[in-house]
This record gives structure tokens, C-alpha cells and sequence, in this order.
């Protein structure tokens, strides 16, 4: 397995979105996403979690500018991953698959993706789930902390970063 070169486009920025409006507004239905994501090829699953993890530190960002945690966006993904972390405890496969993503792409930027991790990717659907689940449950951690502290509904962020999505 080669490394991985990565295009994430807006098409996977609103196919995370809406992946990740299911798990907020109807946290016990998965909403089909596991199928639509498991039906994807190796290269559209591999961007579709970096979006999961891109869209999760663009809202961890937007958390910290209105004074979320420490209002650093360290912090906030500091938070946040202490929090996924003790919830994805359980999957212990999937956590270390999602942490070594979310790594690997500080790392590089988001622009390549080590051949191993693309290997591990591949090779286990299941635990591949499990690391888009921990990505979307970071940005649910961070995206209601950005409405706490904004004093509005999770429903109402959710539109409007829908209607700037449908936009872009």
C-alpha cells in the first residue's frame, strides 16, 4: 500500500457535515452514514476522515474565539480530545486509529497520508468507523461549547455552518 495524497474537497466537508448533524440532533440513530461511509474506496474513506478531523479543529477554532475552555485553540482541542478520548476508551482500536490520523495529519499538513496508516485504514472497516465516530464526537464536544458560550441552540450552528457549506 502506497502512501496517500490528499484532495479533501468541499464535497467532503458537507458529506462530514451532514454525517455529523445525524450524530448531534439523533445521537442513537446512525442515519446511514455507516453504510454510505463503509460503501466509499479506500481514497474517498481516507479523505472523509480528514474532513471528520478537519471539520472538528475548524469548529474547535471557532469554540476558542468565543471564549470556549481557555479561548486558546489549543485548549479547545486539548479539551475536547480529553473528552473523545475517555468515550472512545472502550474502542481502543479505533482511538489509537483516529489519534494517529489526527497526528499524521498535523504532521503533514493534510497533504499525505503514511502508506502504513493507509494500510490500517483498509484493512478494518470497524475500527476505521470508530475514528470517524471519534472525529464527529470531537466536533459535537467543541460545537457545543461554541453555542454555550454564543447562548444559542446547537441547532441553530448547525444551520447556519449547513447554509455556509450549501455556499461554498
Amino acid at each position: 500500500m502506497d502512501e496517500l495524497d490528499l484532495n479533501v474537497t468541499a464535497d467532503h466537508m458537507r458529506r462530514v457535515f451532514g454525517m455529523l448533524t445525524g450524530y448531534v440532533l439523533l445521537p442513537d440513530s446512525n442515519h446511514g452514514y455507516t453504510d454510505e461511509f463503509t460503501e466509499l474506496d479506500l481514497a474517498e474513506r481516507v479523505c472523509t476522515l480528514a474532513a471528520g478531523r478537519i471539520l472538528w479543529h475548524l469548529l474547535a477554532a471557532d469554540a476558542a474565539r468565543h471564549g470556549a475552555y481557555d479561548g486558546t485553540l489549543e485548549g479547545t482541542l486539548a479539551e475536547s480530545r480529553r473528552s473523545a478520548d475517555a468515550d472512545f476508551a472502550i474502542l481502543p482500536g479505533a482511538l489509537h486509529l483516529a489519534q494517529s490520523l489526527d497526528a499524521s495529519l498535523t504532521l503533514t499538513s493534510t497533504s499525505v497520508i503514511d502508506a502504513s496508516l493507509v494500510a490500517e485504514i483498509a484493512s478494518d472497516t470497524t475500527r476505521t468507523l470508530g475514528a470517524l465516530a471519534y472525529f464527529l464526537r470531537g466536533a459535537s464536544i467543541v460545537l457545543h461549547a461554541t453555542a454555550t458560550e454564543r447562548s444559542t441552540s446547537v441547532e441553530e450552528l448547525l444551520a447556519a455552518i449547513g447554509h455556509g457549506l450549501a455556499e461554498a
